[in-house]
């Protein structure tokens, strides 16, 4: 094992420690956006408006919480490797793109606006992290001969 700057160990291929923090700060926000509808539509379309097709709130639900769960697995094994930070920034583009859209068009209520504005910046972080801008700094190896 490896030890980041902190002391912390990692495996060599590992994911850094605020691609790990924002992997499951980005869970606990589709984990609490899919469990709501589930255990209580009603006070759910009491804050965003009815809902036409309930079906639809559910797979959504559905979907946030398969979403958390992955992110939150990836983080704790620090395994958050190129295909979870596309799912994961995809996702985040997709709800807000449609969240903004559609709350500012007045097609669904207005909340959805910051709650897409949220979405948006996670996928802005993942870009972010991408592009190597907050990522944590770990020791460079070097081989000794």
């Amino acid at each position: 094992m490896t030890m980041d700057q902190e002391g912390t160990p990692y495996p060599p291929d590992g994911s850094s420690r605020n691609e790990n923090r924002w992997a499951i700060l980005q869970g606990v926000y589709y984990a609490f956006g899919g469990l709501w509808p589930l255990l209580s539509l009603s006070s759910f379309e009491d804050v965003t408006g009815n809902k036409r097709d309930e079906w639809l709130v559910r797979a959504v639900a559905g979907i946030l919480l398969v979403v958390s769960v992955v992110l939150w697995r990836g983080a704790l094994r620090r395994q958050v490797d190129a295909s979870l930070r596309l799912v994961a920034a995809g996702v985040g583009l997709v709800l807000g793109l449609v969240g903004i859209g559609s709350g500012m068009s007045g097609r669904i209520s207005w909340l959805y606006v910051p709650d897409g504005l949220i979405h948006l910046g996670f996928a802005f972080g993942w870009l972010m992290l991408a592009l190597g801008v907050g990522r944590d700094r770990r020791p460079q190896h070097t081989a000794k001969g």
